[in-house]
């Protein structure tokens, strides 16, 4: 049976916020705690591969335990990974281009830093992450990617345990990168599943010279490496990215692949936020993790 914690409970746990919000506010971003030495990896969507089998999407379901589809309409609660199909006119004519799409884990991410809840964070090995089991729904996450990639489900979560606080609304979802099988020494499930290689993964850098070697094999494009303040995701097109953008945005398709991509946090509003936010953050941060402390020392004591 799960344990309730009242408003004034949570509260009074999180007198540790300083020293968190101080963090944020001089500008650092929110890294999770690693338990490897792995390093940054990264990957690479090779565009001239992928058949749009959609064998990523199904490894991706079964490996967070979604039920199986394979054909979803669109990145949910319960699928974090989605392949679009678009025709492209180019001089040579027309082109049919499978997009893989899924969270491109920023280096800088917006939704980490802007987070009110202190429940999504950057890991040194490059995946964003949110923490499922105290997310409060907030959507701010949401709001600020520049690809509005994080889905909500609602009536779940660690907001039930809160009631009465005036907010929280369920859950945000979205891939994290199979953090697990990394730390774990694996690659993500989509990378394994692909049966053309479409996807490559390794270490950051290493992905970064294939992306520009692959390119220049192929005359092609690179997407991800400086949108949105640079990711940990690099795509390669021999298709232009503005044209596979207007396709996306003729079928009315999202997430859509706008080649100005920004980061909110590049702007004098978006810092600002940063730093307004970085006080609350630090104090559910601190809430949290004394509910994990307790939480725990609630299960050793049976």
């Amino acid at each position: 049976m799960s344990q309730k914690i009242s408003r004034r409970e949570f509260l009074k746990r999180s007198t540790a916020a300083a020293a968190a919000s101080a963090a944020v506010a001089c500008g650092l971003p929110a890294k999770a705690e690693a338990s490897t030495d792995i390093g940054e990896v990264g990957i690479v969507i090779d565009l001239t591969l992928c058949d749009g089998c959609n064998e990523c999407t199904l490894a991706c379901q079964r490996e967070h335990g979604h039920p199986e589809n394979p054909n979803p309409e669109g990145l949910t609660p319960e699928n974090f990974l989605y392949v679009q199909h678009v025709t492209v006119e180019t001089e040579d004519g027309q082109e049919e281009v499978h997009v893989p799409r899924k969270c491109m884990h920023c280096d800088d991410p917006a939704c980490a830093r802007l987070c009110p809840f202190s429940v999504n964070q950057k890991t040194p090995e490059g995946p964003v992450v949110i923490d499922e089991d105290y997310c409060l729904g907030g959507q701010k996450c949401k709001a600020v990617c520049p690809w509005h990639i994080p889905q909500r489900k609602t009536g779940v979560g660690f907001y039930l345990k809160l009631q009465p606080l005036p907010f929280g609304a369920g859950v945000m979802y979205k891939c994290d990168g199979c953090i697990d099988r990394i730390r774990a020494g694996k690659a993500p499930a989509c990378v394994e599943a692909c049966p053309k290689g479409a996807i490559k993964f390794g270490e950051k850098e290493a992905m970064r010279e294939y992306a520009h070697q692959r390119a220049e094999e192929i005359g092609g494009y690179i997407y991800g490496e400086k949108e949105a303040g640079g990711t940990s995701t690099f795509y390669v097109s021999k298709v232009p990215f503005e044209k596979i953008d207007e396709a996306l945005a003729a079928k009315n398709e999202h997430p859509r692949m706008p080649v100005a991509a920004k980061n909110v946090l590049d702007s004098p509003n978006g810092m600002a936020q940063a730093l307004l936010l970085a006080p609350v953050a630090g104090v559910f941060a601190a809430g949290i993790a004394a509910h994990k402390k307790w939480k725990e020392e609630g299960e050793n004591n049976g």
